[in-house]
């Protein structure tokens, strides 16, 4: 019971996560070009 609430929380964590990163692609990727753009 417990190894499978694991892997389920594994797969909820892995989803998220994947969500979370295909939402703010678009928006990281802006801000890498705006710190590049900067002069260190």
């Amino acid at each position: 019971m417990r190894q499978l609430n694991n892997i389920r929380e594994e797969n909820l964590m892995r989803e998220t996560r994947n969500y979370l990163n295909e939402k703010y692609q678009h928006w990281d990727c802006g801000t890498r070009r705006r710190w590049k753009d900067k002069p260190d």
